[in-house]
């Protein structure tokens, strides 16, 4: 694991502060004298360890390919973090302001040239850019800001083009559906059809009564606290999803292999 000094404001000129860029190295597969590239991997909204431990394909990948990795920290996450941010445990106004997309591809950029420039044959060898989510879209990003940069990206679960006009806005949730039924017909099956119920929970105060005590609620079931179960388990649909890995993962939470299935 490596640190490198970087501008807190990579655009602008107000601001002169710095902060460790936290990224690690992977070179034990790679071969520069055999073009061995460069897997770069966007890091987003999780501390480094995060996404080193939970990205099995870049690793079996890097053996195939021979291949260098970096994992980089998004900045303001984890342990990159300015030191009174590090101290006072909370972002300043100021730095918000830096907390952006555009300021997090101008890391990996730096990051990437320092590597190029300090790395023995680094730059021989192409930089393809990977993510997942968040990351997937700074990976799509990084590859179409910093083209002589990076020579390709693999944009997992990234809605690069889910803008207005172009997209349903469903899309998301029919590829969702999709990913259960692929799995069990059925149990899609319930899930929509639990819907409705859920939905109706709140019509009278005896089925919300009911609801309460048979999952002995705290309260009563309120159409705001509905509305929150009802987001709640749109995530839980959608993190089994989003990671149904083929191994048991410790992404988020423990998870089994195909918690889908």
């Amino acid at each position: 694991l490596i640190h490198l000094f970087l501008q807190a404001d990579n655009v602008g000129f107000s601001n002169n502060d710095m902060f460790l860029l936290h990224h690690a190295r992977v070179t034990h597969f790679w071969e520069p004298t055999k073009t061995g590239p460069i897997f770069f991997y966007c890091g987003h909204e999780l501390p480094l360890e995060d996404y080193i431990n939970n990205t099995g394909l870049l690793w079996n990948w890097a053996r195939e390919f021979k291949a260098m990795i970096i994992f980089s920290e998004h900045r303001f996450y984890g342990q990159s973090l300015p030191d009174d941010v590090r101290t006072s445990h909370l972002p300043t106004v100021p730095y918000l302001n830096y907390f952006s997309a555009v300021q997090a591809l101008a890391d990996y950029a730096h990051l990437i040239l320092h590597i190029k420039e300090t790395v023995h044959r680094a730059d021989k060898v192409p930089v393809i850019a990977f993510g997942g989510f968040y990351g997937g879209m700074l990976a799509a990003y990084f590859r179409l800001k910093y083209p002589h940069l990076i020579a390709g990206a693999l944009a997992s679960s990234a809605p690069v083009q889910m803008f207005p006009g172009l997209v349903p806005c469903s899309a998301f949730d029919h590829t969702l559906t999709k990913a259960f039924r692929r799995e069990s017909a059925a149990c899609a099956k319930a899930i929509r059809k639990s819907w409705p119920h859920l939905l109706s929970l709140t019509d009278s105060s005896k089925k919300a009564h009911e609801f309460s005590r048979k999952y002995k609620m705290c309260d009563n079931l309120t159409p705001q606290a509905q509305r929150m179960l009802l987001d709640w388990m749109h995530d839980t649909y959608l993190h089994l999803a989003m990671f149904n890995y083929p191994e048991p993962s410790s992404r988020l939470t423990s998870l089994p292999a195909n918690p889908v299935k």
